[in-house]
């Protein structure tokens, strides 16, 4: 049986689930209903907007997070803008505004993300509509030329930090769901590659970024950072636990060293070992899963907690999501 890149998922059995309550909505009216569990958090009648510039809505994600998404439709610049909501001691916010920017007139697009802690009621979606924090893809970058292929003969490129992402992609307006995103450093070593999702750099630190999708109707939000996978070194020492893919056995390790973590998982059937790489943090733990050959062929939206994964696992390129549990 082969790994997750050929369709698996990852079931993990953990003894209890540290999740918080997942937050739920309810629209009407042009109002939004917003709920932890069972436990109103308010109602919000400056989420939902829809007017000649702007229209915004509420959607489910995989993860269960409810995420604004904002799109403009009048001008030159096309906006798509994600924005999950999230919760802090019963109160909801907004952090981060993930920018996608498609200029219709030139064919050029330009990507990054606008962060400040903001509670819910006083967010205020047309001030999302901006310049600030954005990338603009380029042709005609010296390093493009290693990345020209038959499948990928027009790149375009940013250049984020120490980083250096490619964008593969046909002209006309954006459908990241064919397009693919292939991330190197300044050595022009390759990072990683991706399928079928938006890449958005950007946020709270150096070397941030958003992978945003979308399957059955639903968004795919994934956060990790560049750093956590600049060095694609795993470090040892943390014991491996049996799981199950399904029916199938494996063995698994997990372990922390500062804000990444990093681990392996291996079918007992003797199959390939397939390799993780991500970030840590104090109520979630993110990982990608890459196979041999860097290409990206699933994401970890999990609980923090190492020892007893929990949360979801989606495909790359998208199309299938699974409990981790």
């Amino acid at each position: 049986m082969g790994p997750a890149i050929f369709g698996l998922t990852l079931f993990v059995w953990p003894s209890s689930s540290t999740m918080a309550l997942p937050l739920t909505f309810i629209k009407k009216n042009g109002v939004l209903f917003l709920y932890s569990g069972k436990k109103s958090l308010g109602q919000f009648s400056n989420v939902l907007v829809s007017n000649a510039a702007i229209s915004t809505d509420v959607e489910k994600s995989t993860t269960g997070t409810p995420v604004i998404r904002i799109a403009t439709e009048g001008s030159r610049d096309k906006y798509s803008l994600t924005v999950p909501i999230l919760e802090k001691d019963g109160v909801p916010y907004t952090d981060c505004v993930y920018k996608s920017v498609f200029d219709s007139n030139d064919g050029n697009r330009s990507v990054g993300a606008a962060c400040a802690l903001t509670p819910l009621r006083q967010f205020d979606p047309e001030a999302t509509i901006s310049e600030a924090h954005l990338l603009k893809y380029r042709a005609g970058l010296n390093w493009l030329r290693n990345v020209m292929s038959t499948d990928c003969p027009t790149p375009t490129g940013i250049e984020y930090g120490s980083y250096r992402i490619a964008l593969c992609a046909k002209q006309g307006y954006p459908e990241p769901s064919k397009e693919t995103t292939i991330a190197f450093n300044t050595s022009g070593e390759r990072i990683f590659s991706v399928l079928g999702y938006e890449f958005i750099p950007g946020g709270s630190s150096g070397g941030e970024f958003a992978f945003i999708g979308a399957s059955n109707e639903r968004v795919i939000l994934h956060t990790n950072n560049l750093e956590c996978m600049i060095s694609s070194k795993k470090q040892g020492g943390a014991a491996f636990k049996t799981g199950a893919i399904g029916k199938y056995q494996i063995q698994y390790s997990v372990y922390k060293s500062g804000k990444c973590a990093s681990g392996t998982y291996v079918y007992d059937n003797g199959s390939g070992q397939i390799d993780l790489f991500g970030v840590a943090q104090k109520d979630s733990l993110n990982l990608l899963e890459l196979a041999a050959n860097k290409e990206i062929s699933g994401l970890f939206n999990l609980d923090p907690d190492l020892l007893n994964l929990n949360g979801i696992w989606t495909s790359a390129p998208p199309g299938k999501v699974f409990r981790v549990k």
